[in-house]
């Protein structure tokens, strides 16, 4: 009797641990909107506070050099889908009212525009199949929160539940009418007046968990809405900015306290939601992803925006240029990665990476595959996790837009490799041909020096591995206007 009851106690912790063994681990992507690379006491900021950032750091990997489309909409797209947008599905911009369900490249443009400049696709194609749907199949619950912005302006199609959402909350447009209720985002629920959003969707988000089918893992994508405009911080803490810009050096360049409130918000947000986990017993098996959509808003914002400022929103320093750009500052973003027992805690990687590894290393970890044939331009980054060597590999953008937020800087396209950035800027000669510019980004984070000439070799190298992948996703390249005539004297 006695041994018959060791032998089952036996078998039981053995079906026990097969069980824990095969159990899928849920995923969290905590997505935020309009957040530079330089926004956080990660990257070294003084002036902002983000201590749930530095707790997740703290417990897992930070990404030094991790990299997104320089606009919210294709950055979205690139997470979702694991492809680069722009080349790959010719959305290349924030969806507008001025997209395209099919975009084209005209062949003229007005006759004072000197190049003619390739449409932008209005929503996300629905044979994309999403990391969403790749989960779904796996039997995970999932949950959108926030924003999402790919489907066209003011339609009702092509929203989460179409790409493998279950249940979505707060999708909204391009942003929040006001972060303080009522919202005027059409998917939510106005709360009491004065309710602010990020703490009604981190409550939103903790009610998904506390309510969850216990029996399946689940995928929460919550998509921020903050830090993008209008600009409007909790009045509390914009005087507690205020007060401590008082006491900042000279040499600090963050200097608007409506950010560093709504900054301090959405860290806020995040540590609820880890709180949350914590208490639900869930943490140890979450893979959680922090991570930005582009680079911060580097112009001014005055009155008309909600508040008394008129200054810039943020700096991006030590990097060059802002959201709209594709300089460092629009396209260089923070990133963590925390995945208890998986990923070794307090390091950091300095292995440039890019939002469309999520999708392969997310596959990965719950020891999913890919559909056959899809095409994921990612690479899993679980080497990175065990300390090895990320295959060297190309990084693109193509970023075809007729105005960036860069004066005397029009549309390009870009590949990194290894410390060297090469840019094809279109119609950026004075002849309206295609103007090659060369940055050592390691040695020159701010983007100050074009080595083109000083290395023609490296420059012929990466422009060849530029064009060619241009030439082989089959995307829509910028030309001269035919139409154009020179302003007269």
């Amino acid at each position: 009797m006695t041994k018959n009851l060791f032998t089952l106690f036996v078998s039981y912790f053995i079906f026990l641990g097969a069980a824990l063994s095969s159990e899928k681990s849920n995923v969290l992507i905590f997505f935020v909107d309009d957040m530079g690379w330089s926004d956080t006491q990660v990257n070294g900021s003084t002036f902002y506070e983000s201590p749930a950032q530095l707790r997740l750091a703290k417990e897992g990997m930070a990404f030094s050099q991790a990299y997104a489309q320089p606009l919210c909409s294709p950055s979205r797209a690139a997470l979702l889908s694991g492809m680069y947008p722009g080349a790959r599905l010719n959305l290349s911009r924030a969806i507008t009212g001025g997209s395209a369900d099919t975009p084209k490249l005209p062949e003229t443009n007005k006759s004072n525009k000197k190049m003619v400049w390739p449409g932008s696709r209005n929503h996300l194609p629905a044979e994309v199949h999403t990391i969403a749907e790749a989960l779904k199949d796996e039997g995970f619950q999932t949950w959108h929160l926030g924003k999402w912005h790919l489907r066209a302006h003011k339609s009702t199609k092509n929203g989460p539940q179409e790409h493998g959402f279950d249940k979505w909350i707060g999708v909204g447009g391009s942003g929040p009418g006001s972060y303080f209720s009522p919202y005027r985002v059409p998917e939510l629920e106005d709360g009491e007046k004065g309710e602010y959003l990020g703490e009604r969707m981190s409550r939103e988000a903790c009610e998904l968990l506390e309510k969850r089918d216990q029996s399946k893992p689940f995928f929460m994508y919550y998509a921020c809405f903050n830090v993008h405009g209008p600009y409007m911080g909790k009045d509390s803490l914009v005087k507690y900015y205020e007060e401590k810009l008082k006491k900042m050096p000279e040499e600090n360049k963050q200097t608007n306290p409506v950010m560093a409130a709504m900054l301090h918000s959405m860290d806020n947000e995040l540590e609820v939601i880890l709180n949350k986990l914590d208490e639900l017993k869930l943490t140890d098996n979450t893979l959680v992803v922090f991570a930005s959509d582009n680079g911060g808003v580097h112009w001014e914002m005055g009155k008309k925006k909600g508040h008394k400022y008129k200054m810039p929103v943020t700096s991006n320093y030590p990097l060059r240029g802002g959201k709209c750009s594709w300089f460092e500052g629009g396209v260089r973003i923070p990133m963590t990665i925390r995945w208890p027992g998986n990923v070794p805690a307090n390091q950091k990687s300095n292995t440039p990476v890019h939002l469309i590894d999520l999708y392969p290393t997310i596959l990965s970890a719950v020891k999913a595959k890919p559909k056959t044939e899809q095409i994921l331009d990612g690479l899993d980054l679980a080497p990175l996790f065990q300390n090895e060597s990320l295959q060297e590999r190309p990084l693109f953008c193509h970023f075809p837009r007729n105005l960036t937020t860069e004066k005397g800087m029009s549309g390009a396209s870009f590949i990194r490799l290894g410390d060297y950035k090469l840019i094809r800027m279109y119609g950026g000669n004075a002849d309206r041909s295609d103007k090659y510019i060369l940055y050592n980004v390691k040695n020159d984070i701010g983007e100050a020096d074009d080595i083109s000439a000083q290395f023609p070799e490296k420059t012929a190298e990466l422009k060849k591995k530029l064009n060619s992948w241009l030439k082989e996703t089959g995307t829509l390249i910028p030309k001269p206007n035919p139409a154009y005539k020179l302003p007269r004297k």
